[in-house]
């Protein structure tokens, strides 16, 4: 027998594997998985946005000013490419970050419903193949076991149980965005000063067990 390569023996090819027989044997196409943890990464990315930009947005509002957005790459090019007559007005300049704004959180929205829609579908295609698998095992069965066999169990199996497990790839797009937003929120933290982020994250366990007694 032939020995198989080193790399396929490792517990994450065989976990990925794994993973891929059980896609295969259920239908289910790998890229509705990774469309809505797209779909879910650019929400995220949209909500960090729309949060970093009440920063400047804040500071313009205290300093009665926004020319140090000059002094910003981003805010630079974006500046640079407006008609003169925005650029020296500090009401016009406010009125563009609060409709950058608006528009990121509308655009995250829009990107959190697609994925959770395409979440769903995949969730209700994967709850009626699992049903139609154990339909399809059921009629294997003889007489005798149908005679032994609790009807509001097969029932349960074959409803209830199904529906359990497909509702936990439900949950997945939620748990991928909650993951996307700790790093875009983190990467905004270390952005604005990476000395008090890393005191925040020290201090944080102390605070939430605390918290927590």
């Amino acid at each position: 027998m032939k020995k198989k390569p080193f790399w396929q023996r490792l517990p994450v090819w065989r976990a990925g594997a794994g993973f891929w027989d059980f896609f295969r044997k259920f239908g289910i196409n790998p890229v509705f998985f990774v469309l809505p943890a797209a779909l879910s990464f650019l929400a995220a990315a949209a909500d960090g946005i729309s949060i970093g930009l009440l920063i400047p947005v804040v500071q313009g509002v205290v300093d009665r000013n926004f020319l140090f957005l000059f002094k910003k790459p981003v805010f630079r090019d974006i500046l640079n490419a407006l008609p003169s007559g925005i650029t020296d007005n500090a009401a016009a300049i406010f009125a563009i970050l609060i409709v950058l704004i608006f528009a990121c959180a509308i655009i995250k929205n829009i990107l959190t419903f697609s994925a959770g829609i395409l979440t769903a579908y995949q969730v209700r295609g994967l709850a009626n193949r699992t049903r139609k698998l154990i339909y399809d095992r059921y009629l294997r069965f003889g007489k005798m076991f149908f005679d032994r066999a609790s009807f509001g169990h097969l029932h349960q199996v074959l409803t209830g149980y199904t529906q359990q497990i497909s509702s936990e790839l439900g949950s997945l797009q939620a748990s991928l965005y909650s993951v996307f937003s700790l790093v875009v929120f983190l990467a905004i933290g270390f952005a604005i000063s990476w000395q008090l982020m890393l005191f925040s994250m020290a201090i944080f366990p102390v605070l939430h067990y605390s918290t927590r007694t």
